[in-house]
């Protein structure tokens, strides 16, 4: 198994939400430093446990950074549009070479 990996680059929080965030109030999403972790994960890929906890991560930092909500919306989006299969440059494993 090859465990080389592309250079880690980040989108901030993917999906859309970083741009629109930024479009509608002129300033970065709150959050993003969480994003950028999570992404971190995504980036190295790993197993279903891993992911998990990293999506769970996402959720309790967002939530912690004063957005419950937020932090529960974005974590159903991860665990529904992150899957490894997806050919999205933010799925589970994405810097895998």
């Amino acid at each position: 198994m090859n465990d080389e990996l592309k250079p880690f680059k980040s989108d901030d929080c993917s999906g859309g939400m970083s741009w629109s965030y930024k479009k509608a109030t002129g300033r970065r999403v709150p959050w993003a430093d969480a994003c950028v972790e999570h992404d971190r994960a995504y980036h190295k890929g790993g197993t279903a446990k891993e992911r998990v906890e990293a999506d769970k991560w996402l959720l309790i930092n967002v939530a912690e950074a004063g957005y419950p909500w937020w932090g529960l919306a974005m974590f159903a989006a991860v665990r529904v549009g992150g899957v490894s299969w997806l050919p999205t440059s933010y799925r589970w494993g994405f810097g895998k070479v």
